[in-house]
């Protein structure tokens, strides 16, 4: 397998990285920018950095608590702001943008797992691997004018996004183009 098909493997999400290591011993510094290949590296690091900096560095704990009131968060009619799995999609990118939660899916949701919450819509890999498009994008670039589908869709996740930076105290993080 070449090089391109490995990094094609990893997906259309954004994510700035400083030394990806491909499990093949094939380790590629400042990933992103200039590349340069180390092989047969062994016990390397994957660094992952979100694309907005500087993330503030909030607690598992604090992440849990927000989380849970992300859950009990309703609408103006009562609804819950949460009601479909793929919402995940707008807690996923306000967690890897702002909170420096992993942006590999596997390890972002056993990282909300392993907080042992009793969530009323638990956090699943299926719920937010087919993020593409908008949706891949950095929360702050997300703009429905340049999403494609349903702007229902988009709506509703934007809206979940919002309400958890809101919880977080960061609601001056609110992209400029949201409706």
């Amino acid at each position: 397998m070449t090089l391109d098909e490995k990094l094609k493997l990893l997906g259309n999400i954004s994510c700035k990285v400083n030394q990806l290591n491909l499990g093949d011993g094939t380790i590629i510094q400042n990933f992103g920018d200039q590349k340069t290949e180390n092989n047969n590296v062994e016990n390397q690091q994957v660094n992952v950095e979100n694309n907005v900096s500087p993330a503030t560095p909030f607690t598992d704990e604090f992440i849990g608590k927000a989380l849970l009131k992300l859950m009990d968060a309703v609408d103006e009619k009562g609804n819950y702001l949460l009601n479909y799995a793929t919402q995940w999609i707008g807690v996923y990118r306000v967690l890897v943008d702002y909170c420096n939660y992993p942006c590999n899916f596997t390890s972002f949701v056993e990282k909300v797992n392993n907080l042992g919450l009793n969530l009323r819509k638990p956090c699943t890999y299926d719920a937010i691997q087919e993020i593409s498009g908008i949706f891949a994008k950095p929360y702050e670039k997300w703009n429905i004018n340049d999403y494609e589908g349903n702007g229902g869709v988009f709506n509703r996740t934007n809206k979940v996004a919002q309400e958890l930076l809101k919880i977080l105290g960061n609601p001056d993080k609110l992209p400029i183009n949201s409706q």
